[in-house]
């Protein structure tokens, strides 16, 4: 588990390729997170804190303790996380947690939750749609990799502002520049080429059988509602919400996120489930 310090910046370190991290907090039935892009366990700091359950979050490849992955800079695709997330589960032994994802996360989770349908007992994604990556968005996810690797990442931890809410107040604002400029740089290209990558959830959304939410931000630009709506439509046991805020809700407005999965994990593990 990781030694995190949720609130504080971290020290510069030596990270393992391959080596996934993650915070665990709390007790009872297991909850999984999957950060968004660009962030880590930090993101679920509220949710640490007050955890609904067995709390555990995983920080990608090359964000927060984790290493980056053994491809970086090279892609690492939606494909391999959800590979790399279904071996923790597995070395965790966990008795069918629920599963939850933002933005990124919320594409890995799809992905595993499909592959994997007797693993989870119910999922929750934000800020996804059915459709693979647009096209039309690779020339600037590899301009932006690039940069990554050629100025650092410090030098673009002001353009993650565009993932939160316009009236996002410093303590949003300056948790997420940390984060990107904590992150390994090789790590941080591999993520955004991975993304470019990324598979249409459409395609495998109806070998999801699980309960599951699929929610978006009101305001959040990069998950339309429509879309959104739409991905909820494929999957046979899910239900569409709406919560405050724009791509990192968790992160923006963290007790509206709890409460929605407490309420979640209750329709799903009984009132008691959390603290069985």
């Amino acid at each position: 588990s990781s030694d995190l310090t949720l609130e504080g910046s971290m020290s510069r370190q030596v990270r393992r390729p391959g080596r996934l991290a993650y915070v665990e907090r709390g007790m009872g039935r297991p909850i999984v997170c999957l950060p968004s892009f660009p962030a880590d366990a930090r993101m679920h700091a509220d949710l640490l804190r007050h955890p609904v359950g067995r709390v555990i979050v995983i920080d990608p490849p090359g964000f927060g303790k984790s290493g980056p992955s053994v491809e970086a800079p090279e892609p690492y695709t939606v494909e391999a996380f959800a590979a790399a997330v279904g071996r923790l589960v597995d070395k965790l032994d966990l008795d069918r947690p629920i599963l939850v994802g933002t933005g990124l996360g919320g594409y890995v989770a799809l992905e595993l939750a499909a592959r994997r349908p007797r693993t989870f007992a119910g999922l929750m994604v934000i800020g996804c749609g059915p459709a693979a990556d647009p096209a039309e968005k690779a020339g600037f996810r590899e301009e932006t990799a690039r940069k990554a690797l050629d100025q650092g990442t410090e030098a673009i931890g002001a353009t993650a502002d565009g993932m939160l809410h316009r009236k996002a107040g410093p303590r949003a604002r300056n948790a997420i520049r940390r984060m990107v400029a904590e992150s390994d740089a090789a790590g941080y290209a591999a993520a955004v080429r991975g993304m470019a990558r990324r598979p249409a959830p459409a395609e495998t959304a109806a070998r999801i059988r699980i309960p599951a939410i699929v929610a978006r931000g009101a305001d959040d630009p990069f998950a339309p509602e429509a879309g959104v709506r739409k991905l909820a439509s494929l999957l046979p046991r899910a239900t569409f919400l709406e919560l405050p805020g724009a791509h990192l809700v968790p992160l923006e407005y963290p007790t509206a996120f709890r409460r929605s999965l407490e309420q979640f994990a209750a329709t799903i593990w009984g009132a008691a489930g959390a603290e069985a």
